[in-house]
């Protein structure tokens, strides 16, 4: 389930900041900081999606509920349903 989607990321919007996926007994986490020394961490459950993406509700964190990431691989990295794209590092 959805194992291209594991690993660290490079968020454009929060340059230096921890995002990673990972895989925890067959759940699929994002996880991350909105700060460059990774304090306050956050954890998000990620779903797998109909269309092969994931789905993430960022709204924990004032963010989207159920953010659709499609992992394209022309640009190497996560295309959410917002534009932004997370590099895969």
């Amino acid at each position: 389930m959805g194992e291209i989607f594991l690993g660290d990321y490079n968020d454009p919007k929060h340059s230096g900041c921890l995002r990673k996926i990972t895989m925890e007994n067959d759940i699929m986490f994002v996880i991350g900081s909105d700060n460059e020394d990774s304090s306050n961490e956050w954890k998000l459950e990620a779903k797998q999606d109909t269309s092969g993406g994931i789905l993430v509700d960022f709204s924990k964190k004032s963010g989207p509920k159920d953010l659709l990431g499609i992992y394209e691989h022309d640009n190497g990295g996560i295309r959410w349903s917002d534009d932004n794209l997370w590099k895969k590092l």
